[in-house]
């Protein structure tokens, strides 16, 4: 007999590969594949970072980000499988953004899960990126990299529907 069965174990489930049968299948999590792992990577380009930024990918893969630049994941996906890039750690003092975060792979590797990253100019532009930010002293930079250095202030986050900067003279 051409088949010999051959126990193969991958992510902790046990699958056997028939190697006489025309299904050369290997299980892989529940699923089987063409025996062909990540043909395509994730990535895209990061804009306006100071400092480090950590994304992540699909709960798990992370990508620690120090500069600005094209990037890209370590863990390549197959064409149909799902990506969703999410920011796990945002820099300290910016709030950034990504553009084109979840999708399907198709033919060709994703290039286009931009990360954007600005600091903050008022308590406005603070509660509109984050709406849920509570009241409290942040770090704002008014005139974004000019003369003046970047200040602390206390944004009302509640009154008037939020986003009041008041700044403090001691």
């Amino acid at each position: 007999d051409a088949s010999s069965d051959a126990g193969i174990t991958d992510a902790g489930v046990d699958a056997k590969l028939d190697s006489g049968s025309a299904d050369s299948g290997v299980m892989d999590s529940g699923a089987i594949d063409s025996g062909v792992k990540g043909t395509y990577t994730v990535g895209g380009t990061v804009s306006g970072l100071v400092g480090t930024a950590v994304l992540q990918n699909n709960g798990g893969d992370n990508k620690t980000i120090t500069a600005n630049g094209p990037y890209t994941f370590a863990t390549k996906l197959d064409p149909g499988q799902v990506y969703s890039v999410s920011i796990l750690t945002q820099p300290d003092g910016l709030y950034c953004t990504l553009s084109n975060k979840t999708g399907v792979v198709g033919g060709a590797s994703v290039t286009n899960v931009n990360l954007s990253c600005v600091a903050p100019v008022n308590c406005k532009s603070i509660h509109t990126f984050d709406p849920s930010a509570a009241s409290g002293i942040y770090t704002i930079d008014p005139d974004t990299a000019g003369a003046l250095p970047p200040m602390d202030v206390y944004c009302d986050m509640t009154t008037a529907g939020g986003g009041w900067t008041q700044v403090f003279d001691h």
